[in-house]
């Protein structure tokens, strides 16, 4: 639940802004295939299942759009404060993102690994360890083992786009990379696993995933 960036007006740099990542003046939307198939790399999870996935770029119009009262009051609480928020298979952002530029595309990747998490856990069950350790930390974020493992994917695929400065490249230009993950899924899935498992080894998001970082 990182706070989100300020949203400029324009995106320097990009030479279309209509191929889907500019979310600007949408409300909702849903991930295009190739931000599918990058975030399944991340989650592990299945296509079929990020394409269920629903942004949403403006706070929730009423409690059962939410999904219910609790969903409701975190979720406005979150937005409010500035943090993007995800529950279940709908990820809440503070304001419309674009995919185009790394920092949204890292954000993207920071909430879809806590729709992982959802799914390994169950809504009701992970809302109540989340909300227990918030309370633990001292109304701490940063300190949530949820966020630290969200933390270590978004850093991940930080690396994983440095080590593969062609496919960001395509993804600022408003391109498409879907091919080129689908080419070399196995080596790609191997080398983020690997730049995961070393990021968790080194301590740096707390001891226990330290001790458990080659079963992340």
């Amino acid at each position: 639940m990182p706070s989100a960036p300020t949203y400029p007006a324009d995106y320097p740099g990009l030479t279309r802004t209509d191929c889907g990542c500019n979310r600007r003046g949408k409300t909702e939307d849903r991930l295009l295939p190739w931000e599918q198939r990058l975030m399944s790399l991340v989650t592990g999870l299945g296509e079929d299942y990020l394409r269920q996935i629903r942004l949403h770029f403006v706070p929730p119009q009423s409690v059962s759009e939410a999904g219910g009262i609790v969903e409701s009051s975190a979720i406005q609480g979150a937005l409010s404060r500035g943090y993007n928020i995800t529950m279940g298979q709908d990820i809440w952002f503070v304001g419309p993102i674009n995919t185009c530029t790394e920092s949204d595309l890292l954000l993207l990747a920071h909430e879809s690994a806590h729709v992982r998490q959802f799914a390994d856990w169950g809504k009701d069950q992970f809302l109540q360890a989340y909300i227990l350790e918030w309370m633990g930390h001292g109304f701490s974020y940063p300190d949530i083992l949820a966020e630290r493992k969200a933390n270590l994917a978004e850093d991940s695929l930080r690396e994983f786009l440095g080590n593969h400065l062609s496919l960001l490249r395509t993804v600022q230009s408003c391109g498409d990379i879907s091919d080129e993950l689908l080419r070399h899924a196995r080596a790609y899935l191997d080398e983020y696993n690997g730049i995961l498992t070393r990021r968790a080894l080194t301590g740096a998001y707390g001891d226990d995933l330290k001790q458990r970082a080659t079963s992340l």
